[in-house]
């Protein structure tokens, strides 16, 4: 017999990695980060409780979101802010047809 099918709000597993990366990308959109200041990755585990890795792992998948930017032998740090991208994204707004 299987189980009955649920009905009710579904429990979603989240990973640590999506996680942390949620929490940094929260922090940058808020301001907390600011553009080009400096992300240590020890520093954002001790912050969150976690070890060193999935820190890691979020801001790889942060690089590929443009987010941060990582220099070899230098650090990783929030990317600039483009004047075009900001435009960009209020373009997208305007012509959304779900405004709030």
């Amino acid at each position: 017999m299987s189980a009955p099918a649920a009905t009710g709000p579904q429990v979603v597993k989240v990973s640590l990695v999506d996680q942390v990366a949620d929490i940094v990308r929260d922090r940058v959109a808020r301001g907390e980060l600011a553009p080009g200041e400096t992300l240590h990755i020890e520093r954002l585990a001790r912050e969150l409780g976690v070890s060193r890795t999935p820190v890691r792992e979020a801001i790889l998948r942060l690089r590929e979101e443009q987010l941060v930017e990582v220099v070899p032998q230098l650090g990783t740090f929030v990317t600039p802010i483009s004047l075009r991208a900001v435009r960009d994204a209020q373009f997208l707004r305007q012509c959304s047809p779900a405004r709030i």
